[in-house]
């Protein structure tokens, strides 16, 4: 198809250890829909979203307004979860990545 490539994500990203995203898997499932229907922490984006597997901060892709990656410069949070497809981004490896403890969040 023409316009669309497979993302095939990183299964060696040294990164992704499993006290790393504690905080994210700790939350309600309340607090998670409480999360997911709000907008950007910045801006009114509502649909391209990703929270931080840190600390929980929900801000918009870099294909909006790139909050996020804003967000990852000013903490070094290395990691969030696409509210989209629940992919996962590895800011440290530049690369979708799949780790155990983003794949519990995802089949959650």
């Amino acid at each position: 198809m023409e316009g669309f490539h497979a993302v095939v994500p990183r299964t060696d990203c040294p990164h992704a250890l499993p006290d790393q995203c504690q905080g994210l898997l700790n939350i309600s499932i309340t607090r998670a829909k409480e999360i997911m229907e709000n907008t950007c922490g910045h801006c009114d984006e509502t649909y391209e979203n990703w929270i931080c597997l840190l600390c929980g901060a929900f801000e918009c892709s870099r294909y909006k307004n790139g909050h996020m990656k804003d967000h990852n410069e000013a903490t070094g949070h290395g990691f969030a979860l696409s509210m989209v497809d629940f992919s996962c981004w590895c800011y440290n490896c530049n690369d979708y990545i799949e780790a155990p403890t983003v794949k519990r969040i995802h089949d959650t």
